[in-house]
Parts: C-alpha cells; sequence; structure tokens
C-alpha cells in the first residue's frame, strides 16, 4: 500500500516543488564550462544525501533565501523530511527490506518536506552566478534555478517560497507540527512492535497525519468560517476541545 501523496499536498509550505516561472531564469545566453556542471551536479548531489538521511542542517545550507520567515520555513520542511525519514528507517529496521518490498511500500511512500531532485538526465545550463537544471524530458517539471552564494552553489530559495508574514509561518508551523507529531507517533508505535506490517504502519500513519491536519487547520479557522455541520470533540482522550466536521 502506497501513501498517498494528498496527506503533504495539503501541507501549504510543501510549495517547495522545485519549480519556478520562466522569468526567473537567467536571461543571458549559458556559458556553461564543465567544471560549474561539476559543481552544481556536487551541490545537487550533497542536497539529495541529506534528504536521504534526514540531515536538517545540510538542508538548510544547500538552500539559498533571504528573510528570516524563509529560512524558519526551510527549517520546518527539513524536519518533517527529518520525521519522514525517521518512519522509513523504523519501518526497516523492524519489517525488514525484502517486507517492506513484499508490500509494495517505497521509500517514496513516506512523506517528506524536501523532495529530492532528479539525478537522471540533468541538463544543466550556467551563467555567471546563476543556473538551471532541468531533468531534460518534455514532460519533466519547470528547470529548478540555483545561485552561486559565498563561493558554494545552491538551490534558489527565493524563486521556490512565495512572500509569507510571521503570522502565516505561525499558521503553517502549527499544521506542519501536527503532522510530524503524527509521523512520530507512528515511528514509535513501529518500534513497539504494535503493527502487523509496513503496509498497515503506512496506512496507520496516513489516518493520523490527515485527521491531525485536518485538526490544526481547523483550530486556526475563525469560529464565523466553521461549516454549519461542525463539532467539538477530544483528541486521544486527552480532553482537549477541537473543531472538526466529521468524526474519526
Amino acid at each position: 500500500m502506497r501513501l498517498s501523496r494528498s496527506i503533504i499536498s495539503s501541507l501549504i509550505l510543501t510549495t517547495m516543488a522545485f519549480a519556478q516561472s520562466p522569468s526567473t531564469q537567467p536571461a543571458a545566453a549559458p556559458t556553461t564550462s564543465p567544471a560549474d556542471v561539476a559543481d552544481v551536479k556536487a551541490a545537487i548531489a550533497a542536497y539529495n544525501a541529506a534528504v536521504e538521511s534526514g540531515d536538517i542542517k545540510t538542508l538548510s545550507s544547500s538552500i539559498a533565501v533571504t528573510t528570516p520567515v524563509q529560512k524558519q520555513a526551510i527549517d520546518l520542511m527539513g524536519t518533517l523530511t527529518k520525521a519522514s525519514r525517521g518512519l522509513y528507517q523504523a519501518a526497516v529496521d523492524t519489517y525488514g527490506k525484502d517486507s517492506l518490498a513484499k508490500n509494495n511500500v517505497a521509500k517514496e511512500a513516506f512523506p517528506s518536506g524536501c523532495p529530492s531532485i532528479p539525478a537522471e538526465a540533468q541538463d544543466i545550463k550556467v551563467t555567471g552566478d546563476k543556473a538551471t537544471v532541468s531533468v531534460g524530458t518534455p514532460d519533466g517539471p519547470p528547470p529548478l534555478a540555483m545561485v552561486k552564494k559565498d563561493g558554494a552553489w545552491k538551490i534558489d530559495g527565493d524563486a521556490l517560497l512565495p512572500p509569507m508574514t510571521d503570522k502565516q509561518m505561525t499558521e503553517q508551523r502549527t499544521v506542519i507540527d501536527a503532522a510530524i507529531a503524527a509521523i512520530d507517533d507512528t515511528a514509535t508505535d513501529v518500534k513497539a512492535g504494535h503493527f502487523k506490517g509496513p503496509d498497515e504502519a503506512l496506512a496507520i500513519m496516513n489516518f493520523r497525519v490527515q485527521k491531525a491536519v485536518r485538526q490544526a487547520q481547523m483550530k486556526l479557522m475563525p469560529l464565523e468560517a466553521l461549516p454549519d455541520d461542525a463539532w467539538v470533540g477530544e483528541v486521544g482522550g486527552i480532553g482537549a476541545p477541537v473543531v472538526g466536521v466529521e468524526k474519526i
């Protein structure tokens, strides 16, 4: 069973889809040299390795941004990625890679705030301190913008992240923190042997994340914006009131 991507697509900060409009690409003709291409590829490889391991520090340093709010967004996406990788590793340690393969549970089924950049058929164009990276297929994503900053190539975070206020960042942190907590709780249960197999663990994680995200989003809504069929209930028997639109 593969985890539905709809969970993470519901988290607004996952606009880090590594795509931007053509207007963000360099206008001048590329002056690409083999050395530049090698340096850009090395930077992408370092970023991808950080995604695989959930290395928040390296992820953050691999993306260039200019505002503190953008930096917070990048760090939050790194934390989500780390939680996802932690759950995947817990599943591997508990059930074994053969069991994951038998149940069609791929690493890509685990949600990640920071997606990997495909290494296949990368078409890199460099002009001065700017570069674009294309997958090189007609149906591939738009080119990824990169910039050279402090002597190192980095992903251009300014081209990825929309403008965001401190209030918006706080609200999105509330939603994504709820998703992270659900993922971490599932990892704890996997390690304790509470599930029959990796497919069941993913199904429950899917359920928990959707519920946690929905509840966090509803808490942020003003009361006058709630639907007529809203209800007030409790989560996990703790007794904390939450607002929802359906009982799960």
